[in-house]
């Protein structure tokens, strides 16, 4: 649905779901999901109460923040919200 340049494609499967791929080739055989959440604090007690230790909360452009977790493989799961 979006090629914003040779590197990125961007795919919506719902009205508010999207599936973004990157050429990454220093991230090649891993992988990186990014969620969008509508409370973010909300989601880090939630994952932290059932033991997954969370990285450090990081701000995102001018009104966003993510915070990103990896598994033992190198796969990362960052965790947004957008004000």
């Amino acid at each position: 649905d979006l090629l914003p340049n040779e590197r990125e494609a961007c795919w919506q499967l719902t009205e508010t779901g999207w599936v973004y791929l990157i050429l990454d080739v220093d991230r090649a055989g891993t992988g990186l999901v990014t969620l969008l959440v509508e409370n973010l604090d909300g989601f880090i007690a939630e994952v932290e109460e059932r033991g997954v230790e969370m990285g450090t909360v990081e701000p995102v452009g001018v009104s966003g923040r993510s915070v990103v977790l990896a598994d033992l493989d190198g796969n990362r799961l960052q965790v947004a919200q957008v004000e």
